[in-house]
């Protein structure tokens, strides 16, 4: 039996053949007291989103991005997952195997223009490991869209960037499994997301370091009714749209979609109602799937292309920014290398460039960025004389400049002989009475285009119908200038169910009398949470591991209200990651006894609390145990010769320490 020792005989005395019997019982008896135990194993269900160049999602604004990978393990108590990067300390996330083998296991990957490796491993008592998988170059950030037609897709712009990551390829297939995987972006082949969308995602990144994901689903030649939901079934893979959607979705990243911009038109000038009625209903579904989604940004299409001179459908498009708080209509008129249908890789490389510039301010809090906006004109009125027109624009403080008059034409009237700029208004001077009810159109694509201090130009305008003298411009008051965008948005967790909000001032002509806050709860509606005339305020109804979304409102005396800043998120006691390391564990010394070395250490600090600390073998590095808040273990089972040992402290959001001093133990 085990642990029983047979009686020994004097050794003069022993049979050989005795011998070679108790030694086979040894055997036999030694084999069934100690099986050899079998190496833990393990299968991921759920990666969570990991795969070899994935980007990781991030909440609005969170400098590290979670992942949470799911499986069933097999003798092994816990499954360990090792964040590792160049020039950096390894990141250990663990979680134990449940009593039915099952496990989830959290980790984060921070924000930061580094590839990350992830290795996942079940471990068992003894800390034998074995791989369960690995994923190379992972990083964190965020997700935009680029939809269209063929000025959308084409190939073009200069800049690229290792940091900007796209899954699939341009409108290919999602059936073809070569096509399933994660590529860097580029402008065309593998990877491919169009000329301004993969160049406007490096510069994007290169100005941030914040990584992007760019999914680029455009087609070429289509009508809008091409790109259209099957609301019965969005993942229909017959559709446009369909296959889009199971793009973003194969790749974990459908919830974390920030804008969409969208360059179509062209397609629909022979269906200019159907062009007005489905880019709205179109929008609206992007909002409902891309549930993170508060923006889109609406190329104005160009002459040409088979685009008439009527400029039907850019009329359309002109007035979504005005119509559409979530939309932001741009114009391209002045952008160098167009051939009447497409641009040249530099034409492509400026529209990557000005719409980067549109994502900083919106999204990445980018101040100093003034007049960025294409001049959005919307009202025309007769003015103080019978002959003069006043051309009001959309955002009062617009100051445009270097223009023709030859730019506009009035039916019935011709062209105005001058136009003088104002802020927020052109003033236009005709040789004869204008008539009330005329209407008023710009040749945008020629020479002498109006531009904002940027140097954006003026959306094109089409039979813009001028009201009579004294007309009140619409949902303005006798201060016609609403403020600007309150900027740099900051949520914070301060307290159980406390959110603390603060911002950067906006400015405005007069002056700013409030801001309003309006809140989301949990994916829901916005509505007015308060208001308030300082740079913060604090939100006490929220609830532990609720999601909740904000955004801001600057509001003048006059009551005009400034466009909303971007939408940030927060998800209480979780997302808010903890990214500072415990403090080193401190005079690290080893006690020998026998083959045991008993190792003792003073206790880290951390910011939040540290939760264990892991001894490692200094020869290879390699985890030997873990404690709970212990400074104190001990080693059993030592081999003779000399091993060395280091320590170091990790908290709950995985951030380890650095290491201790090394210290020696000689085992005779």
């Amino acid at each position: 039996m085990p642990g029983h020792r047979l009686p020994r005989k004097p050794a003069a005395a022993r049979p050989r053949t005795l011998i070679v019997a108790l030694s086979l019982m040894a055997s036999i008896l030694t084999g069934l007291a100690t099986p050899a135990s079998a190496a833990p194993s393990g299968v991921i269900v759920d990666a969570g989103g990991l795969a070899d160049l994935a980007l990781i999602p991030r909440s609005p604004g969170a400098s590290a991005a979670p992942f949470t990978v799911t499986g069933t393990a097999s003798n092994a108590v816990s499954v360990v997952a090792t964040v590792s990067a160049d020039n950096q300390a390894n990141r250990i996330f663990r979680t134990t195997v449940g009593a039915d083998g099952r496990f989830s296991l959290v980790g984060w990957i921070r924000v930061e223009l580094v590839d990350h490796d992830v290795v996942i491993e079940a471990v068992d008592a003894q800390w034998a490991r074995t791989p369960l998988a690995n994923y190379t170059r992972v990083v964190a950030g965020d997700v935009f869209v680029v939809q269209g037609q063929s000025n959308a897709v084409q190939a073009g712009g200069t800049a690229h960037s290792e940091f900007a990551r796209t899954y699939g390829g341009l409108g290919q297939s999602v059936t073809l499994e070569t096509n399933r995987r994660w590529f860097v972006a580029a402008s065309s082949g593998e990877g491919g997301a169009g000329g301004f969308g993969s160049h406007m995602a490096a510069v994007t990144v290169q100005e941030t370091s914040v990584p992007m994901a760019i999914f680029n689903h455009a087609n070429g030649g289509k009508p809008a009714s091409f790109f259209q939901r099957d609301d019965a079934n969005p993942f229909n893979l017959d559709t446009n749209y369909g296959r889009m959607l199971t793009r973003l979705n194969e790749a974990r990243v459908t919830a974390s979609v920030r804008a969409t911009i969208y360059y179509q038109g062209e397609n629909d000038q022979h269906q200019p109602e159907q062009h007005a009625a489905l880019v709205p209903e179109l929008i609206a579904d992007w909002n409902d799937d891309f549930t993170m989604m508060d923006h889109t940004y609406v190329i104005q299409i160009r002459e040409g292309c088979g685009v008439p001179p009527d400029f039907a459908v850019r009329e359309i498009q002109r007035s979504f920014g005005e119509r559409f708080e979530d939309v932001t209509t741009v114009s391209v008129n002045h952008v160098a290398g167009f051939d009447g249908c497409h641009y040249n890789p530099a034409g492509y490389a400026q529209i990557g460039d000005e719409l980067s510039d549109l994502l900083l301010r919106d999204y990445y809090h980018r101040g100093g960025l003034v007049g960025i906006d294409s001049p959005l004109p919307y009202f025309a009125r007769v003015g103080a004389n019978d002959n003069t027109l006043e051309l009001y624009f959309a955002n009062q403080t617009d100051q445009v400049s270097g223009g023709a008059a030859s730019q506009f034409v009035l039916s019935p009237g011709g062209s105005p002989a001058t136009a003088t700029a104002s802020p927020g208004k052109l003033t236009l001077s005709f040789a004869n009475t204008i008539t009330v009810g005329s209407t008023l159109s710009n040749i945008s694509d020629q020479v002498g285009l109006w531009f904002s201090p940027a140097g954006r130009s003026m959306l094109a305008v089409d039979g813009l119908t001028v009201a009579a003298p004294g007309t009140t411009v619409p949902g303005l008051g006798p201060d016609v200038t609403r403020p600007s965008r309150a900027s740099q948005m900051r949520l914070t967790e301060t307290g159980p169910g406390q959110v603390s909000i603060d911002w950067m001032a906006a400015t405005d002509d007069v002056a700013v009398d409030h801001y309003d806050l309006y809140r989301s709860e949990n994916g829901g509606g916005f509505s007015l949470l308060d208001s308030t005339q300082g740079l913060s305020l604090v939100d006490n109804g929220a609830v532990a591991g609720g999601s909740y979304s904000y955004y801001l409102r600057a509001v003048d005396a006059a009551g005009n209200a400034g466009w909303r800043n971007g939408i940030q998120t927060i998800t209480l006691a979780g997302l808010n990651v903890d990214t500072e390391r415990p403090s080193t564990p401190t005079g690290l010394r080893v006690v020998v006894n026998g083959d045991q070395a008993t190792l003792v250490w003073g206790a880290s600090t951390d910011n939040v609390g540290v939760t264990g600390y892991v001894i490692y073998n200094a020869t290879d590095n390699a985890e030997i145990q873990t404690t709970g808040d212990a400074t104190t273990t001990t080693i059993n089972g030592l081999p003779p010769g000399q091993h060395q040992f280091f320590v170091k402290a990790f908290d709950a959001a995985g951030n380890t320490s650095w290491r201790t001093n090394t210290v020696l133990a000689a085992i005779l």
